[in-house]
């Protein structure tokens, strides 16, 4: 049995039917986590991601997997230690991670 494939043309996101999982017999969502680390210059005037919010409306829009996956957005500051932002990303348990690299 062939399982549908849906791929973004402007990222490296492929999902497929066979991207569900399970825990205890109950269908879990996947999760992509989209994420920045915005510079300390940056926080003196708040800017919104726009290319993370894009991406994920993208994928919503588009994708035959919006049902079976959830996509978060998370921003980080640049004076946060690495070490806190690898446990954020880390405690989430996304299937994927985008990190959007802006400067």
């Amino acid at each position: 049995m062939m399982s549908s494939v849906d791929t973004c043309p402007t990222c490296a996101f492929v999902f497929t039917d066979s991207s569900k999982y399970f825990l205890n017999g109950i269908v879990m969502k996947n999760k992509v986590l989209l994420t920045t680390i915005v510079p300390r210059r940056q926080h003196e005037n708040p800017v919104i991601q726009l290319a993370l919010y894009y991406l994920k409306a993208y994928f919503l829009r588009h994708s035959n997997f919006t049902e079976t996956t959830e996509v978060e957005i998370r921003v980080f500051k640049g004076e946060e230690s690495w070490e806190k932002i690898f446990e954020a990303i880390i405690n989430t348990k996304p299937q994927v991670v985008g990190f959007s690299c802006y400067v």
